[in-house]
């Protein structure tokens, strides 16, 4: 079990949101200028990070006005941090292995690690919910998804 103080956490928690949405600003910035008539690539990620960086502010504000050292206990801390190295190791590796392959696999490790179901309809979730995905994004808004070594 993993403790912590939910005033430090909550402060912890909006400093580094702000920092990742200054990020996301300042990368959009390399997005490609839009035509005449056109908003850019660049304005929904902007208005996202502004909006999520007003909430991060109102947070770590938030979290200074409390008086309480209140805990969180976290029961089950190692499956909350080995969920976050396999979010992480599914984001290194997707390029590479491509959308299709790594997704379903990702997918079915996670809903056996929460211990969902049984395997059977763990595998059928992940591979219907990649398939489900592939055909809205992929293939009705042709949002280019990461091909990895098959190629499609």
């Amino acid at each position: 079990m993993v403790s912590f103080k939910v005033k430090w956490l909550d402060l912890f928690l909006g400093l580094i949101g702000i920092a990742l949405l200054i990020g996301v600003y300042i990368l959009s910035e390399s997005f490609p200028e839009p035509h005449e008539a056109q908003l850019g690539a660049s304005v929904f990620p902007r208005i996202v990070s502004a909006l999520l960086a007003v909430v991060g502010i109102f947070i770590a504000l938030q979290s200074l006005k409390k008086k309480s050292n209140a805990e969180l206990h976290i029961e089950n801390a190692k499956m909350v941090f080995f969920t976050f190295f396999i979010l992480l190791l599914y984001g290194l590796l997707v390029k590479k292995a491509g959308f299709l392959i790594l997704t379903p696999v990702f997918i079915a490790v996670l809903l056996n690690i929460m211990k969902y179901s049984t395997i059977i309809i763990n595998l059928l979730t992940s591979i219907l919910t990649t398939a489900g995905i592939y055909l809205v994004f992929k293939i009705f808004l042709s949002v280019p998804l990461p091909e990895g070594i098959l190629g499609f």
